[in-house]
Formats: structure tokens, C-alpha cells, sequence
């Protein structure tokens, strides 16, 4: 047999075990849906603590026709493994939140289905929830009593507290304390008696009542006053 049709009848033997071995299945482009190695994008994952009502929105941008849901889970602690508390097929999830505490987070997830069943996707995980403040925070005196006031911009105003001292000395006294519940407008004005012709400084915490019904500080102001 000449070196030619030795070459040929090789190249036939292989091409036959190809085809009764069959073709390989493995799909292993990124971009291939059917592939292992294939994750639908999202992007622009934000969040938002209304003011108003204890409720949290989360949205983003879906960046593929392949994604078909995204599951939502959330933990409470950064030490917390995450737990799954919905899915869905939007770009966007929100919740009245009875529980909540100032270190948690949430994950949204994408999720398709291939010939393999049902595979994740992207994954990314929320930055830390901005709880709010207050604003056009003001004081000023009459005679002997001091007022400060200003306007609510949290619904997770659960405590505020009032502090003082005398300028140059280390000790905080509590003034008073204000429950959510003792709280019927977006607008707060208090007074106090304190003596005349003192330098005070004064400190404002707002503070939530976690799930585990401790307070967390997520705003804090201080100012300093002459008290004529």
C-alpha cells in the first residue's frame, strides 16, 4: 500500500470513531447558554429605605434575555449565613420590614434553566442600608429653657436621645429619651431648664430597635450651646 492510501485509510479509521464514539458534548463557551460555564448578568444593584414607612426597595438593571428569576436572600449580621426569603421575576423587590438590624444586607441572585436543570447565575450582594437622619436640626434659649427641635427623616427612628454636659468635662447625662411611639409628626420640639451662663455640649442619638430588641445607633449629631 503506497504512503498516500496508508494516509488516507488512516484519516478514514479516525473520522468513523469520531462518528460511532459520537460528537463531544462538552460546551464549555461562556456565552453559551447550554454551557456549565455560563452566568446571565445584572448590574446597578441598589437599595432604598423609604422615609415614610419602615420598607425596603431593591432594584437593578436584568442585562440578559437567558435570566428567568432572581432569588432574594438576606441576613441580618455579616457573621449571619444568608436565608432565602423570595424569588422573583422582576427587576426590582420591596418589603415592609417588621424586623431589621443596622448590619443587614441582602443578595439577589439571577437563575436560568439549561439542559441541566436549573443553574445560578450572578450574584451580588447590596452595600450598607442607609437607615436615614434628621435635618434643619436647631436650639435656642427664652429666660432659663432651652429648646431643640427639628424634623424627621427616618421611619427607623425607633429611640432619639438627648445628652449634655458641661464643656470641658467627660461625663454624658441623658436629658430625656423619645420613643417612636411618643412621635405623631415628621417635625419634633422639646425643651429643658438647665442654668444660665454655662457652655453646654449636646449630643442627639437616633437609634433603632433591632430583631433581637436592642438599640443601634445609626445617627449621631453634636453640637455645643451658651446657655445666656
Amino acid at each position: 500500500m503506497s504512503r498516500l492510501n496508508l494516509f488516507i485509510w488512516s484519516v478514514t479509521l479516525l473520522l468513523l470513531a469520531g462518528c460511532i464514539s459520537g460528537p463531544d458534548v462538552s460546551r464549555i463557551n461562556p456565552n453559551d447558554p447550554e454551557s456549565d460555564f455560563y452566568y446571565p448578568k445584572f448590574s446597578n444593584l441598589q437599595s432604598f429605605l423609604s422615609s415614610n414607612e419602615k420598607r425596603v426597595t431593591l432594584s437593578w438593571i436584568d442585562k440578559s434575555q437567558f435570566n428567568e428569576g432572581f432569588r432574594v436572600r438576606m441576613r441580618y449580621n455579616q457573621d449571619d449565613d444568608f436565608t432565602t426569603i423570595d424569588t422573583t421575576t422582576f427587576s426590582s423587590y420591596n418589603e415592609v420590614l417588621s424586623n431589621y438590624s443596622l448590619g443587614m444586607e441582602y443578595e439577589i441572585t439571577s437563575f436560568y434553566t439549561n439542559n441541566n436543570g436549573i443553574k445560578f447565575g450572578q450574584s451580588e450582594k447590596t452595600d450598607s442600608l442607609n437607615f436615614g437622619k434628621i435635618s434643619s436640626l436647631g436650639y435656642y434659649s427664652q429666660n432659663d429653657t432651652m429648646f431643640v427641635q427639628w424634623f424627621r427623616d427616618s421611619a427607623f427612628d425607633d429611640r432619639t436621645t438627648i445628652k449634655y454636659k458641661q464643656q470641658g468635662s467627660s461625663d454624658w447625662e441623658t436629658l430625656f429619651t423619645i420613643l417612636q411611639a411618643d412621635l405623631t409628626d415628621d417635625f419634633y420640639r422639646t425643651s429643658f431648664v438647665l442654668p444660665r451662663g454655662l457652655q453646654y455640649d449636646f449630643r442627639v442619638e437616633v437609634d433603632l430597635q433591632n430583631y433581637k430588641d436592642e438599640f443601634e445607633t445609626f445617627y449621631e449629631r453634636e453640637f455645643s450651646f451658651y446657655h445666656r
